[in-house]
C-alpha cells in the first residue's frame, strides 16, 4: 500500500509540476514623475520625466503646426560631472510626434537634474535657435 501511495504522489507531482508558475517581479515604477509643457505659438513640447535610481526616462509629444518651421528637443541628465544626452528627431512637418528615451547616470542617486532645450527654425530661415531652456528636478521644472 505504501508503494502505491508513493507512486501516486510521484505521478501527481509530475502532472502538476508544469502548472506551477514562479512569481514574477513586478515592473519597477518610477520613483517620481515630473510633467512639463512648453508652448510657442501653436507648437508645443509636452511630456514627463520618470525618475529612477540610476536613470530618467523622457516621453511625450512634440506638436508642430503648419508653417512653424522645424522643432527638436534635447534632454541632458546630470549628476555632478557625469551626464548623458538624448534628443527627439527633427520634425518639420505638421503633426503630433511622440518621443521617448532614457538617460543613464550610473552612480548612487542617479540623475538629479535634466536640462531640456527646445530648438526650432522659422519656415523661411534654416538657422536653428533656442526657443526655450528648462531645468527639471524630481520636484518640478523651471523655464529659463
Amino acid at each position: 500500500m505504501r508503494k502505491i501511495l508513493h507512486r501516486a504522489g510521484v505521478l501527481l507531482a509530475s502532472v502538476l509540476a508544469p502548472l506551477v508558475v514562479a512569481p514574477t517581479t513586478p515592473a519597477h515604477a518610477a520613483d517620481s514623475v515630473t510633467p512639463f509643457v512648453i508652448s510657442y505659438g501653436n507648437s508645443k513640447l509636452e511630456g514627463k520625466l520618470e525618475w529612477n535610481q540610476r536613470s530618467v526616462t523622457f516621453s511625450g509629444n512634440q506638436v508642430v503646426v503648419t508653417g512653424s518651421g522645424c522643432r527638436r528637443a534635447e534632454f541632458k541628465a546630470t549628476n555632478g560631472s557625469i551626464s548623458d544626452v538624448g534628443s527627439t528627431s527633427e520634425r518639420c512637418a505638421a503633426g503630433v510626434w511622440p518621443f521617448r528615451g532614457t538617460l543613464t547616470i550610473d552612480q548612487a542617486g542617479g540623475p538629479n537634474l535634466v536640462n531640456v532645450t527646445w530648438a526650432g527654425t522659422d519656415a523661411n530661415d534654416p538657422q536653428w535657435y533656442t526657443i526655450y531652456r528648462m531645468e527639471c528636478t524630481r520636484t518640478g521644472c523651471v523655464i529659463h
